[in-house]
């Protein structure tokens, strides 16, 4: 994917798997344990007026918990958060509801408050795999993957048949850099869960890191044959097929994500990189435009910009670009260095 001005070589920037787009997908923790009211046995009387005690429903723990359920699952989230506590003031040793309020408040994007909850169950209940998970999950979103797989690895030592926790460990062996490990779990997980399309892609994810890009298109095609809508396994099996030059499947690719999801500036960069290299700068250009219109002053989409304008004779509007460039990124190892030979070159 390099073009020549020349003397001036010009490589294009893709959006790499540094891009939100291309991190792998955690699987949304569940945890839902439904305690059942208990029913006190009844006694004989010991007298001939019975006087029966009123039973409100507000103050029963386990009616709250399970409201705080049905709330969770209808995605309203404070109300849930509120009965989970109303039980825990009324139980203070309910590691499910713990548990569970924990999940609500990681939904709301608070994982600190959710990590709390369940440090708070597993000091209760140190062998509840659910808490260990979550808790995993919550460290993974902070980016905290060393307690991240030392959670899901203990949830799996008290439940080794948990894929969602194998799914979630190679994850994290991934975002360290350890391929193989990562590709372990995932093996393990698609054992346990053949048709299980998460596995499936971030498998895909570690075959690309290992540059195995034949292996990583097969993965991210058997998760798609699960989950067709996915525009992320789109996309990036569109950027395996461009590594490998295979530029009009990596459009066929690029242009699905995007029918699904339409303001996704990464797959429109990456598109025009592949316009760029059939040698369509008309097109490359304008998903260019496309993607500084979603996100302006992206650095890729005005680099990769400039050098289709060069290729098509436009030098000044080019080298506008790059200075563009220089000015989002002053350090840009290939800017400043196009700007110098292409001026160079029209002395």
């Amino acid at each position: 994917m390099k073009y020549f001005l020349i003397v001036c070589m010009m490589a294009l920037l893709l959006v790499s798997c540094a891009t939100t787009s291309e991190t792998v997908q955690v699987e949304e923790p569940v945890v839902e344990v439904v305690v059942e009211p208990v029913e006190e046995p009844v006694e004989e009387p010991v007298v001939e007026e019975i006087v029966e005690e009123v039973y409100n429903e507000e103050e029963d723990p386990d009616f709250l918990f399970n409201r705080g359920n049905r709330y969770a699952a209808e995605g309203d989230m404070e109300r849930a958060i509120a009965d989970y506590s109303a039980a825990l003031e009324r139980r203070p040793e309910f590691p499910e509801a713990l548990v569970n309020r924990g999940l609500a408040y990681a939904k709301q994007g608070d994982h600190d408050r959710a990590i709390e909850d369940y440090d708070a169950a597993l000091s209760l209940r140190p062998d509840f795999p659910e808490a260990l998970y979550n808790r995993g999950v919550a460290y993974s979103v902070k980016g905290d993957d060393d307690r991240a797989i030392a959670d899901y690895t203990a949830a799996l030592n008290l439940w080794p048949d948990y894929p969602e926790a194998l799914n979630n460990r190679g994850h994290s062996y991934n975002n360290k850099g350890d391929y193989d490990a990562a590709i372990a779990d995932f093996n393990a997980a698609l054992r346990i869960r053949p048709e299980f399309p998460d596995a499936l892609y971030n498998r895909g994810i570690s075959y690309r890191n290992k540059n195995d890009y034949n292996r990583a298109i097969a993965d991210y095609t058997a998760s798609l044959n699960l989950k067709p809508e996915d525009h992320e396994a789109l996309y990036n099996r569109g950027n395996a097929y461009l590594r490998l030059g295979n530029n009009d499947r990596a459009i066929e690719d690029y242009t699905a994500a995007l029918n699904i999801k339409s303001d996704y500036p990464e797959a429109l960069i990456n598109r025009g990189a592949a316009y760029d290299n059939k040698g369509d700068n008309d097109r490359a250009i304008a998903d260019y435009n496309a993607a500084l219109g979603i996100t302006p002053n992206t650095q890729e989409a005005l680099y990769n910009r400039g050098i289709a304008y060069a290729m098509k004779g436009e030098i000044n509007r080019a080298i506008a670009d790059w200075e563009a460039v220089l000015r989002v990124q002053p350090n840009h190892p290939n800017a400043r260095q196009t700007i110098e030979a292409t001026r160079q070159q029209q002395r």
